[in-house]
């Protein structure tokens, strides 16, 4: 049941994330920044530490310090390609 839990987790919050950053601008930028740093932490340390209590803490020590990184760049690739949809949303391609 474990690796479903774990393979679910970043797919959905993705998803999530494309939602809030379309619907919400800025906001959701923020919101999702912030989702997709703090949430696989405390998925770490509240949910796979009940499953295997044997479980190191260093993979969760490693995300809350360097996971900003990774969450940014997805944040920031999607704000990307909502810009570059709503600028080209009313040119026509002429060939």
């Amino acid at each position: 049941m474990l690796p479903i839990l774990d393979i679910a987790l970043f797919p959905t919050l993705g998803l999530l994330s494309i939602f809030l950053i379309f619907h919400f601008r800025l906001k959701g930028l923020i919101a999702t920044f912030l989702l997709l740093w703090l949430i696989p932490y405390f998925w770490g340390v509240a949910i796979l530490n009940q499953f295997d209590p044997e479980r190191t803490s260093i993979l969760d020590q490693i995300w809350l310090i360097g996971g900003w990184l990774p969450s940014i760049v997805w944040c920031l690739v999607v704000f990307l390609v909502k810009y570059l949809i709503k600028k080209n949303h009313g040119r026509t391609f002429n060939r």
